[in-house]
């Protein structure tokens, strides 16, 4: 992904165990145009990663 304009991809986590957060904001924080936020932010993110363990209706909701 080539960004001609600089900016970052602002993304937020939304992860079920801390594992797999902790592994998914590694991978992305490796990437230059990635900027991973706290869902908690004031700023809303431009891209929203989901990570389930099981898809069910709890986690439609999200």
């Amino acid at each position: 992904m080539n960004q001609t304009t600089g900016e970052r991809v602002t993304v937020a986590l939304r992860v079920q165990g801390p594992v797999s957060r902790a592994g998914v904001a590694s991978q992305l924080r490796t990437r230059p145009e990635v900027k991973v936020i706290d869902w908690d932010e004031p700023d809303s993110p431009q891209v929203v990663v989901v990570v389930l363990d099981v898809l069910d209706d709890g986690a439609l909701r999200v």
